[in-house]
Formats: C-alpha cells, sequence, structure tokens
C-alpha cells in the first residue's frame, strides 16, 4: 500500500474527517521545533496520522486499545457509518489463546509449589 500523495484533503469529507490531517501537521510541526523526545516517536506520529488519512478516504477508521488480560495493542479497523469491526489484530480466537496459557501457566506454578 503506498501512503504518498495522502496529505491533501480527500474529496467528499468533513472537517471531522479531515481531523488526521491535523494530527500530521501537529506531529511534523513537533519534529521541526525539536519538541518531541526521539525520531522514533517523531516517525511513530507520523505514520499513525498517514494510515489514518488513508482509512480516512477509504470509509474507515482505526482504533488501538490495550489489552490488559493479556498486555497486548489490539487494532482494528472499522466501517466508519456501521461501525462494523472488518479486520483486527490479533484476532479474539489468538486473546483468548494467550488468556488461556497464561491461565494454564499459572496452574503449572501452583502444582510446582
Amino acid at each position: 500500500m503506498d501512503l504518498k500523495g495522502i496529505a491533501a484533503k480527500p474529496a467528499g469529507l468533513s472537517e471531522n474527517s479531515a481531523a488526521p490531517l491535523a494530527n500530521r501537521a501537529s506531529a511534523d510541526k513537533a519534529l521541526e521545533r525539536g519538541a518531541t523526545p526521539s525520531v522514533e516517536r517523531a516517525e511513530t506520529l507520523r505514520s499513525d496520522a498517514e494510515v489514518r488519512e488513508f482509512l480516512a478516504r477509504t470509509g474507515r477508521s482505526l482504533d488501538i486499545q490495550f489489552d490488559e488480560d493479556t498486555g497486548y495493542f489490539i487494532t482494528k479497523v472499522k466501517a466508519k457509518g456501521s461501525g462494523e469491526i472488518i479486520r483486527q489484530i490479533p484476532t479474539e480466537e489468538m486473546l483468548r489463546i494467550a488468556k488461556n496459557i497464561d491461565q494454564m501457566r499459572g496452574r503449572f506454578v501452583d502444582l510446582l509449589a
């Protein structure tokens, strides 16, 4: 997927949909001012803005959450209108497996004690 050239506001989007453009501009300005703590952080912010811009153009949104039970970040791509989950990484199955492994590990430690 080529994300070059997506800095312009896509046609037909509301001002709210163009919010990622403002985020990208903020990330760029922060980098120019030297306000960001590291190049990696600035690159991450810029990449995040580019991905969100691309998804906004395609009628999708990005949702990133932290799962306390597994310690994984969960990334969901959703349809903007319906909120339907188009793709989730890691999948619900993988999260369930990770939780089960943690539970089994705890039981194994209990057996050894």
